[in-house]
């Protein structure tokens, strides 16, 4: 029975550095005004003090406390350590910045052969002490079916208490 709506943009941009082959993306998101619940459950009827018992109530409208959207600022950088023939390695690396929460960081290497197959190796974190998530490792095949391309990817992420590590298989077909 409570809504609040409002208006949040996301900004960022992506720059090539001229500066052998390094990337660099800049990203914000959530960026809005503070936000407040309103709606026919903040609405009750009461009977004032003193009032004669037998009138109607009066309608009393609560209010909400204003609560802003959880904001955060990223930034990126990739950097080929490789592109020499028919390998290529690169790396990659983020901070986040989150208004409600840890910091979080993360690095990445990717080693391909061709645009055929890839290794990848990932790690990230926050520095807290109950972090859930670590090493993350996988691998890609691209498998060409005529005009058309299909793309299986691995991947298995660790995961350090309460579950089993985390595995995931995606496939893409492009035509």
């Amino acid at each position: 029975q409570e809504t609040a709506a409002g208006v949040a943009f996301d900004l960022g941009f992506q720059y090539d550095t001229g500066r052998r082959g390094l990337g660099i993306a800049m990203a914000m998101k959530n960026v809005g005004p503070a936000l407040q619940f309103a709606g026919s459950d903040f609405e009750f009827n009461v009977q004032r003090p003193g009032d004669d018992p037998s009138a109607r109530g009066r309608t009393v409208t609560a209010t909400s406390a204003p609560f802003e959207l959880p904001t955060y600022f990223q930034f990126g950088a990739a950097y080929p350590l490789m592109g020499q023939g028919i390998y290529r390695a690169n790396l990659y690396g983020s901070f986040q910045n989150n208004s409600f929460q840890r910091d979080e960081y993360r690095a990445g290497l990717e080693w391909m052969y061709r645009d055929d197959f890839a290794a990848r190796a990932g790690w990230g974190g926050s520095g807290n002490e109950d972090e859930l998530f670590g090493f993350t490792f996988g691998v890609g095949l691209k498998v060409p079916l005529g005009n058309s391309k299909l793309y299986v990817d691995y991947a298995r992420q660790m995961v350090r208490n309460f579950f089993e590590d985390v595995n995931n298989v995606s496939l893409r077909f492009t035509f």
